[in-house]
């Protein structure tokens, strides 16, 4: 990080509800500037994530512009519960953010960095926020969803939901424990704390039946958008990062770029990998700028590694 870059951990008073603050960390390139009219981006986690999740924190402190990260309800340091098929959720935090940083700094969001159910989020939003959206020009998709279930079903109980890789894999029981118990319960690391949580039958029906449609059908044709998933990612595959890239491929004057990395899973667990992702995205970022983005496959033209 450069003399000139500061970073403030801020809390934001949330208006939709009374008492919850959403904790967030905002880069600033120039902390004395005027910041009135100052484009900024919006780095946003997944679930079970936080603001400084796998890239998020080392990426925010290379981008060319200022940015915010922050954590939804129910993760980190922000309050609440932890809602994983619950996307509404999140747009109300995603909205109070947006506002905040408007009314209070005078900022611009001009580029969203979501990850994984994020992404479906901040599509949804965009699409129905649409003085936001005009002034967004940037936006990377990071191991999204396409597909909210699998083709293939499997009968569950009365309610015979269909295959689901949102959370945890069929194999790991949460069908049985939905059906006998009324929930699921598992210990999971969320900000590096070991937490106990339920996941209830409404959870999965709102997950399964989250329309993504608006996103793909209504997606503003002006912002250019990058795709990066990676190919051994057992949680959503990457098939579904082919599918955006053929919904957003046929938009003018915004384009669609598409990075495969090839041995990065969901979370970018390896460090060669997740620099990958901001170096990627950096470049991606500064051919946007010069008017040089294309449609296509990221890098086309540059001779690979053997």
């Amino acid at each position: 990080m450069s003399d000139d870059r500061k970073s403030s951990k801020i809390y934001i008073p949330h208006t939709k509800d009374e008492g919850c603050n959403i904790a967030g960390i905002l880069e600033q390139l120039d902390a004395a500037g005027d910041t009135r009219g100052r484009p900024i981006a919006l780095l946003l986690h997944g679930t079970m994530g936080h603001k400084d999740y796998v890239y998020q924190k080392k990426l925010a402190q290379q981008l060319p512009i200022d940015s915010f990260r922050f954590d939804f309800r129910g993760h980190s340091e922000t309050l609440g519960q932890i809602t994983f098929g619950d996307f509404n959720s999140d747009i109300e935090d995603l909205d109070v953010v947006v506002e905040y940083l408007k009314s209070k700094y005078g900022y611009t969001v001009t580029m969203m960095i979501p990850h994984s159910k994020a992404v479906n989020m901040a599509m949804r939003y965009l699409c129905t926020h649409e003085d936001v959206a005009a002034g967004i020009r940037c936006f990377v998709n990071v191991a999204g969803r396409y597909r909210m279930v699998r083709p293939i079903k499997i009968p569950f109980g009365a309610h015979n939901l269909r295959s689901l890789c949102f959370f945890h894999p069929p194999e790991n029981g949460w069908q049985v424990s939905l059906e006998t118990l009324g929930y699921h319960e598992f210990q999971a690391t969320v900000a590096r704390k070991l937490t106990t949580l339920r996941m209830y039958p409404h959870h999965v029906e709102n997950f399964l039946n989250w329309d993504t449609s608006i996103g793909l059908d209504k997606f503003p044709h002006h912002i250019h958008v990058l795709t990066i998933h990676g190919i051994e990612d057992t949680r959503i595959p990457v098939y579904d990062a082919v599918l955006y890239s053929r919904a957003l491929g046929n938009r003018s004057p915004g384009t669609h770029n598409l990075c495969l990395i090839e041995d990065a899973d969901h979370n970018f667990t390896r460090k060669r990998n997740r620099e990958t992702v901001i170096e990627t995205i950096l470049k991606w970022y500064e051919t946007v700028a010069n008017g040089k983005c294309k449609t296509g496959i990221w890098d086309t033209g540059v001779r690979p590694r053997l």
